[in-house]
């Protein structure tokens, strides 16, 4: 039970790397081809991008892992999953931003202060999210807490793939060039977080799962 939250946040790093090419070739309308895996996996940013979520993934988890092993929740505990979830409701906002880029430039890069100004804006809605769910982690018992942040974290996913799909899929139609670029970052984004919410879930499932077994002891062999 103590290194179960390593297997789910392992987990939850495979899962991001077997949904890589399909997620693609959905996008682009093409299956996966030699370039699009040797242009992906061979690339160091998507791999600092699957060691960043897989470490976020542990963030989140380090509140639930205290709450089930039984040690006092302190506020210097809840850091690592306020932040967590900041940065994913953050990732969220980036995601709408980026895919709706494209629709505001049309088929050009727009101005160079564009793309920076998103990156700042991300920074801002850390810091908004960071501060709101610090404010409920204070009025709320751990375990609500978490619950309320993975639901916000799930409703933010889907929100946010309701503004990435239909912009990916416009993109496409309008054949904009390389403009599916920030959409596509949009979808991989939305998908990502939504996955990541359910990280405490299927930790808990697991310490459950463990706790049984314990409870239940080893079967004799005689035991009919």
């Amino acid at each position: 039970m103590k290194s179960w939250h390593l297997v789910v946040a392992g987990l939850y790093v495979l899962i991001l790397a077997l949904l890589t090419l399909p997620v693609l070739a959905v996008g682009i309308g093409v299956g996966p081809t030699a370039e699009m895996i040797g242009s992906t996996f061979g690339h160091w940013p998507y791999w600092a991008w699957l060691v960043a979520m897989g470490g976020s993934q542990l963030a989140l988890l380090a509140l639930p892992v205290r709450v089930a092993s039984r040690r006092p929740v302190t506020r210097g505990a809840l850091w690592p999953t306020i932040a967590a979830g900041a940065a994913a409701m953050a990732v969220l906002g980036g995601g709408v931003l980026l895919s709706l880029f494209p629709l505001a430039v049309g088929d050009r890069d727009g101005p160079p202060w564009a793309l920076w100004s998103i990156g700042v804006s991300v920074l801002v809605l850390w810091t908004f999210w960071g501060v709101v769910f610090h404010r409920l982690s204070r009025t709320q018992a751990p375990l609500d807490f978490v619950s309320n942040l993975c639901g916000r974290l799930v409703r933010g996913s889907i929100l946010e793939l309701l503004v990435a799909v239909p912009c990916h899929i416009f993109v496409r139609c309008r054949d904009y060039c390389c403009a599916g670029v920030y959409t596509m970052a949009g979808l991989a984004m939305g998908l990502a977080v939504m996955l990541f919410a359910f990280g405490p879930a299927v930790y808990f499932l697991f310490v459950a799962r463990a706790r049984l077994l314990k409870a239940a002891g080893p079967t004799s062999p005689d035991t009919p």
